[in-house]
């Protein structure tokens, strides 16, 4: 295989030869230039995204989080957490929470962003440490566009978490942002205000290129690159 790029570059030559005068250069220029982006290795594509947490700006858009205090929420006894109130923020529609019956929640606006040169399937994971207060947390979530997997135990730095995992549904082309996955989130009435401590929240997000799996839904393709097992750890 390596004598095959000499022999076309000798043949290419052998036709050089038959030219005259300026033209003889200008068409030589043209076939090596040609011939150097054939042999030339095609550039490496990369994988790359970026997953930030955002809030509305007020103006139908999303903007970079602030630092935010989560208090016990107010709500009705029949209020059963539904997001209700259609919203669209940076062109992407979403039920969010009626704030004119649920006082207290907070913006928790998951956003990934395709910062690669090629189409991604991703998934992104949601870990929050094993605590008193956990079972008291709300979220919620956009099921439109992705699917969810819920309570997935992991373990971060010697600490026990649980992992709510977000698999968009479609391939993200290279340089949009897909819609948020986490949407809003507050914390019941009736969590005890005397537990109330701070807790990270862990993000991750993993990617695997969409091209070459025609005939695979996103999920296939995720479960098939990145199978979740009893020892599935992204952290």
């Amino acid at each position: 295989m390596k004598k095959r790029p000499l022999l076309i570059l000798c043949l290419l030559l052998s036709l050089l030869l038959l030219l005259k005068g300026n033209a003889l250069w200008q068409h030589a220029s043209v076939a090596f230039a040609q011939l150097k982006s054939c042999l030339a290795p095609a550039a490496p594509q990369t994988l790359k995204a970026d997953s930030r947490f955002l809030i509305r700006d007020g103006m139908g858009g999303l903007t970079s989080e602030r630092s935010t205090h989560l208090d016990a929420a107010a709500y009705p006894d029949s209020f059963d957490f539904m997001p209700t109130v259609p919203c669209t923020l940076d062109g992407h529609k979403y039920l969010l929470w009626d704030e004119q019956v649920l006082k207290g929640s907070t913006d928790k606006f998951l956003v990934v962003e395709n910062q690669g040169d090629m189409p991604v399937y991703f998934r992104t994971c949601i870990a929050l440490p094993v605590c008193d207060m956990q079972r008291y947390v709300v979220f919620n979530r956009n099921t439109a566009d992705y699917r969810w997997t819920d309570h997935v135990p992991v373990t971060i730095e010697g600490r026990n978490y649980v992992m709510y995992l977000a698999e968009y549904r479609q391939a993200l082309p290279p340089g949009q942002c897909a819609p948020a996955s986490l949407l809003q989130m507050a914390l019941q009435k009736n969590a005890p205000q005397d537990q109330v401590i701070t807790f990270d929240i862990r993000v991750v997000t993993q990617l695997v290129g969409a091209e070459g799996f025609e005939g695979l839904s996103a999920t296939e393709v995720l479960q098939q690159t990145m199978p979740v097992t009893d020892t599935f750890n992204p952290f």
